[in-house]
């Protein structure tokens, strides 16, 4: 059996998310979830998000998007996830705490470029009552780009508190962190809880980079999800 690692999990404990699970899981834990017991998409990097189809004939598989929303007493009542997978991209998790909706959303610099991270807000969610948890990711000095890169963040690609110099002339170092943060305050989001966990840096989480500076393919993603229950084990 696969050695389970901290797992980074938030409990709100009260009023209607009472037994909500909002969990970041290790990739030692996501390498044992059973991904079809789950609400998911076909990511893609893109600022598309899916409202939830909870009927019978569909499958977990919702489509090909990078989020899904989900709310009310059916979603509650189905004791189902919403589940985004990454490796260095930013998964964030919603919590409208007076529409009762919730939001899981897969945030690479492409969907970051595009504000795949608004789309909630644009979607319903009111940001005066929202929470927002931004999940393990690259940031920093781990998240080294190029000029091609910077070039799709016009109003900002020459901010260093966004994109500080690197080591060579035509590097930077994409502060991801702060651009999250930077957004969801400017959409005036009640609360953002960063985990800050970079995921080039921490051996728990699966990252792309570190597999390829280590010489070696990525095999599992880790897997990040919200709702009233919780994703099935594989043996």
């Amino acid at each position: 059996m696969a050695k389970i690692s901290r797992r980074l999990e938030f409990d709100l404990g009260q009023g209607w998310a009472r037994g909500i699970s909002l969990v970041f899981a290790t990739e030692a834990e996501s390498a044992r979830i059973d991904r079809t017991s789950t609400l998911r998409v076909e990511q893609f990097h893109s600022r598309l998000v899916l409202d939830v189809d909870l009927s019978a004939n569909r499958d977990s598989l919702q489509g090909k998007a990078d989020g899904l929303i989900a709310g009310g007493q059916a979603f509650k009542d189905s004791r189902r996830v919403l589940m985004v997978k990454s490796a260095d991209c930013a998964p964030l998790i919603y919590i409208d705490r007076e529409s009762q909706a919730v939001a899981a959303i897969h945030a690479g610099w492409r969907g970051l470029a595009q504000g795949v991270h608004l789309v909630p807000f644009e979607r319903g969610f009111d940001p005066r009552s929202t929470w927002v948890w931004i999940g393990p990711c690259l940031n920093g000095e781990s998240f080294e780009v190029g000029d091609d890169m910077r070039a799709h963040f016009p109003a900002d690609k020459n901010d260093t508190k966004f994109f500080a110099p690197g080591k060579a002339s035509d590097k930077r170092y994409f502060h991801a962190w702060k651009f999250l943060e930077r957004d969801f305050a400017r959409a005036g989001v009640e609360l953002v809880y960063n985990v800050e966990v970079d995921t080039f840096l921490d051996p728990d989480f699966a990252s792309y980079r570190r597999g390829l500076r280590e010489g070696r393919q990525l095999t599992q993603h880790n897997y990040s999800w919200v709702g009233w229950g919780e994703p099935a084990l594989n043996p």
